[in-house]
């Protein structure tokens, strides 16, 4: 790959130069097939969540959210499955789950299904 390039200091002195540089090693990956699989079905998968979105896409799998969880509940139920996320990406995540409805008042809310896993 060929670059030129023109720069120009504080001072007002100006660089000019070419380089061509050469492939050291590729750095591409290979194309990934996570992408193609749906997100109820990757979520289910032994791999283990790396997101409190993907950890909450499991409990709901197993049905955790069948009654009103609390937020510590929640919380326990993730220490169950080796999953220890902050109390906001927590939060902010039952906040975004598009299955769960929260219910209460500022401070002691409690959440459970609109509806059950795959459907």
């Amino acid at each position: 790959m060929k670059l030129s390039f023109l720069l120009e200091d504080d001072s007002g002195h100006v660089f000019e130069g070419d380089v061509d540089l050469k492939l050291k090693r590729s750095t591409a990956k290979p194309p990934s097939t996570k992408h193609n699989v749906p997100r109820s079905a990757h979520s289910a998968s032994a791999e283990h969540p790396r997101t409190p979105t993907d950890a909450l896409h499991r409990l709901h799998q197993k049905s955790i959210f069948k009654i009103e969880r609390e937020f510590q509940a929640v919380e326990e139920e993730l220490g169950k499955i080796d999953c220890n996320f902050p109390k906001p990406s927590l939060a902010k995540a039952l906040e975004r789950a598009k299955f769960l409805t929260r219910h209460g008042e500022r401070g002691s809310y409690r959440w459970i299904q609109k509806y059950p896993p795959g459907s």
